[in-house]
């Protein structure tokens, strides 16, 4: 995705998650898809900015500015953590017949880090 992109989303997002602006609305002012906005967003992230998302009314995406606002913008990223760590041991369970104890230590938490 462009830095031109990423920097007029960095203006674009309201301060607090009181003010949180949906995937649509900012889509539609930056002329970006819904999944172009969430990518840009997780760049944001990377790149160190702590942009929230919020899925409970005022549903959408901002920019944290207090502890609150991080506990309740991070929480969406900690339950898709969750669960895709809950999904990555059932993958491992299954597929456990199909590997050797070396292979199957790729999936070690540890090994990943």
């Amino acid at each position: 995705m462009s830095d031109l992109k990423r920097d007029q989303l960095l203006v674009l997002l309201p301060q607090g998650r009181a003010l949180a602006m949906s995937a649509a609305e900012i889509a539609g002012t930056l002329h970006l898809s819904t999944r172009e906005v969430g990518a840009l967003v997780a760049e944001l992230i990377d790149d160190g900015h702590a942009v929230g998302s919020a899925c409970t009314e005022p549903f959408g995406y901002f920019r944290c500015v207090t502890s609150e606002d991080v506990e309740q913008g991070s929480h969406h990223i900690r339950s898709r953590a969750m669960a895709s760590l809950v999904r990555l041991a059932a993958f491992r369970k299954a597929a456990a017949p199909l590997l050797t104890p070396n292979q199957l230590a790729m999936f070690d938490v540890e090994a990943a880090s």
